[in-house]
């Protein structure tokens, strides 16, 4: 008697157990798909591709080359004043990070050719020159580096400190820019996230030593780029799955 009383509590602890990781699961998936729909990625990522004209600054004339821009989802708006300022109206929308004191306009800069990480300028004859506008000549993206500095964007071209990483003229369909008040500028490129291609338009670098080069732009991606903390909501939502499918498994395997 007290061997099958055993047995069976046996039976009910093992039980109660699968029972207990199978709830986890569930927990685990529901924490993850919740978090992920209530911290869905901000930042937008604009990647421009285009052929180089001139062979220079190690270049190469005809070769295609990739340059991107992060957009920072934290920026809330400039603090100067007249032209050097953001400005919402019927002509245009732009954004203008122009002093030490305004928030980043881009957390990173890149592209083929250049070394370094993007550091925006902090000191006063280095103040930033960070500019995103949208117009009647469509998108226009500006990293530069108020000049003379002492204080640098971190970017190196051909070993050559660079000033400027343009992209302007860029057509994207449907583009609106109409906005009377400000918009945070990533929520307003997620609008038109997606891949555009006979887009029209340049890149332009240039450089301390006085080198420049153009490029015909070839093509436009807009993209989201998923946060830390989402992709780790999305590897716990996975674990989530395998506990319960596993679980599963187990229960098939103990019922036979």
């Amino acid at each position: 008697m007290n061997g099958k009383i055993i047995i069976r509590n046996g039976f009910f602890i093992v039980r109660q157990v699968f029972l207990l990781a199978r709830m986890c699961g569930v927990l685990v998936l529901f924490i993850a798909f919740f978090c992920v729909f209530e911290a869905s990625a901000s930042l937008v990522s604009v990647s421009v591709s285009g052929t180089a004209n001139t062979t220079a600054m190690g270049y190469t004339q005809g070769e295609s080359y990739n340059f991107t821009w992060i957009v920072n989802d934290g920026y809330t708006g400039s603090t100067g004043g007249g032209d050097e300022n953001d400005k919402f109206d019927s002509t245009k929308n732009k954004w203008f990070s122009r002093l030490v004191a305004d928030p980043w306009l881009w957390t990173s800069v890149s592209g083929d050719g250049l070394t370094g990480t993007y550091s925006r300028p902090s000191g006063y004859y280095a103040a930033p020159y960070d500019q995103l506008l949208t117009d009647g000549n469509g998108l226009r993206f500006w990293a530069g580096d108020f000049r003379p500095s002492s204080s640098t964007m971190g970017l190196l071209v051909n070993g050559v400190e660079v000033y400027d990483v343009i992209a302007y003229n860029l057509t994207i369909p449907s583009l609106d820019y109409s906005d009377a008040a400000f918009i945070n500028p990533a929520t307003y490129l997620g609008s038109y996230i997606g891949t555009y291609t006979s887009t029209g338009g340049g890149i332009y670098l240039d450089d301390e030593g006085g080198n420049n080069i153009e490029f015909t732009t070839t093509g436009v991606i807009i993209a989201a780029v998923p946060e830390p903390s989402t992709v780790l909501l999305f590897g716990l939502g996975g674990i989530g799955a395998w506990l319960l499918r596993r679980n599963r498994i187990k229960s098939r395997e103990d019922v036979e």
